[in-house]
């Protein structure tokens, strides 16, 4: 079994430094983790935790984030369409509060991931969706305005996350910051994800060669070696569609999200409070918090096409009930799913 390290990041339960009242109404437990091959890849810092916030100010929970001891910090959206909403015309006034943010952010010792989205009217794919794919002929735009902000940031920004949840339908109505996923392609969009970090890592890197790409976070919504019945489970094919389209030398992390289900279960001798994922034929009672089956398939993924030197970035793993506001047995639950889920990292192979 491969030696790995891991890094465990655990964000605030919305994305930002939250009340006790407010955690609760969130009902979600979140606790990302980064799983090293055995041989690390250059430029990663050797910090053990890091929090998630929505931006780094007081508000979003910046201060806590240094109480807590982290490392690591992982960030707002740079919104391209923000700063170029009129091609060949970037107005980078529209991040002078990211500006000031960072500096803050150098000045207490944490790491940021900046996370990068928001497609431009006048490069999208795909009309009126900003989470969507790019224009091939608008490509060569998008590369040139990673350059710019990458140099930008040269001192301060190792790593970038482009476009999160790519894997979802280009169609979607609820989609995140990312959309690029294609139900008519059978690796789901893949390939065209592929052909834009081809065009914009390397200007990154040449930019910063010290700078660090993560494919953007994957739902993986099912298991699509043993679908679910009823369940199309193409779009967890998504990452096998970068990798044909010659992809992988183009990131350096998968990112990906892992996230069980509350469970009530009736037993004779009383009533157990636990989780399970259908979707990943995972549970509390066979193989522990889905984050195990989602990094083995990721895993099985990259080596079926050779590719063996990325690391695993969980940036979302939690355990979800959105009818539990006033039910302690979650809150419990939660509690144990914590340690569950940073014993399930080990379990994959790693050493914390």
């Amino acid at each position: 079994m491969k030696l790995l390290r891991i890094l465990l990041l655990t964000l605030f339960l919305a994305l930002g430094a939250l009340s006790a009242s407010q955690a609760e109404d969130t009902h979600q437990v979140f606790l990302p983790l980064i799983i090293r091959p055995p041989t690390p890849p250059v430029n990663w810092p050797e910090a053990q935790f890091g929090l998630n916030v929505t931006n780094f100010t007081t508000s979003g929970g910046i201060n806590q984030v240094v109480e807590s001891g982290a490392g690591w910090v992982r960030g707002p959206v740079v919104n391209w369409g923000g700063v170029e909403a009129v091609e060949g015309v970037r107005d980078w006034s529209v991040l002078a509060a990211l500006d000031i943010e960072l500096d803050t952010v150098s000045q207490m010792g944490l790491t940021p991931i900046l996370i990068v989205s928001g497609t431009p009217s006048w490069a999208q794919s795909v009309p009126e969706q900003t989470c969507g794919p790019i224009l091939s002929e608008k490509l060569p735009a998008f590369a040139s305005f990673m350059g710019e902000l990458a140099d930008r940031y040269a001192g301060q920004v190792q790593f970038w996350e482009l476009y999160p949840t790519p894997d979802v339908d280009r169609n979607s109505l609820e989609a995140g910051p990312g959309c690029w996923g294609n139900p008519d392609d059978p690796f789901y969009g893949g390939g065209e994800y592929a052909r834009m970090l081809a065009g914009v890592t390397p200007v990154i890197k040449s930019t910063n060669p010290n700078a660090q790409v993560l494919l953007g976070t994957l739902m993986l919504d099912c298991d699509p070696d043993t679908p679910p019945p009823g369940r199309d489970c193409s779009s967890s094919r998504f990452l096998e569609g970068v990798l044909q389209a010659a992809g992988g030398q183009h990131f350096d992390a998968v990112a990906f999200q892992a996230a069980d289900g509350f469970a009530i279960l009736d037993f004779p001798w009383g009533t157990a409070y636990q989780y399970s994922e259908p979707n990943w034929h995972s549970g509390w009672l066979n193989t522990g918090p889905v984050v195990m089956e989602k990094a083995n398939f990721i895993r099985g993924v990259l080596e079926e096409y050779g590719v063996t030197d990325k690391r695993l970035v969980n940036t979302r793993a939690a355990i979800l009930c959105y009818a539990c506001q006033n039910f302690p047995p979650f809150f419990v639950d939660k509690e144990g799913y914590l340690v569950q889920t940073y014993a399930a990292a080990l379990a994959t192979g790693g050493v914390v």
